[in-house]
């Protein structure tokens, strides 16, 4: 039996976004970046260069910077877990994973 709550979710209409949109980071002086929308996707991606991890407080953390044009943010977050990701050419390579605001 669905709840009161599940009911209303589904009342909402679907959020339509085209497959590439200009995402911004808020918590970056909203710098903004063009993204390709994975709708089945748990988790997104981001082009990063000069990523390099450390420790803070015996807490693995990285640091990276993301570029649009000629401008870049730099950014440090700690890491909340690793994927294994496959290249299109079957090379397997572990990642870390962050959480941002966007």
């Amino acid at each position: 039996m669905a709840t009161e709550q599940s009911r209303n979710r589904r009342k909402k209409p679907p959020i339509e976004v085209g497959w590439r949109e200009w995402v911004s980071f808020p918590n970056y002086h909203d710098f903004s970046l063009k993204a390709k929308i994975d709708t089945g996707a748990r988790s997104s991606a981001l082009h990063a260069t000069h990523i390099k991890e450390f420790e803070i407080d015996s807490k693995d953390w990285v640091s990276f910077r993301i570029y649009q044009s000629e401008k870049f943010i730099y950014v440090e977050r700690p890491i909340t877990g690793y994927r294994v990701i496959k290249s299109s050419i079957g090379k397997k390579q572990v990642r870390p994973v962050i959480r941002m605001k966007i």
